[in-house]
């Protein structure tokens, strides 16, 4: 499986951000508390269904959702 684009609404920080990942590499870097890390759990939730914050069968995703 390869993940070619990534599109959050309402997810954390993230009002609405659409980022193409359709590259041999991507590397997603920032100033602290910009994101990045909101970024991982986003695709972690859609891959696993948990992330940080989360139990492993999503219980507590309350807090993913501003």
């Amino acid at each position: 499986m390869k993940l070619t684009r990534l599109d959050l609404t309402s997810f954390r920080s993230y009002r609405d951000l659409s980022l193409s990942l359709d590259a041999p590499r991507v590397l997603i870097c920032g100033l602290n508390a910009s994101g990045k890390s909101s970024c991982r759990d986003a695709i972690r939730w859609n891959l696993l269904g948990h992330c940080q914050g989360t139990d492993a069968k999503g219980a507590g995703a309350d807090v993913l959702i501003p």
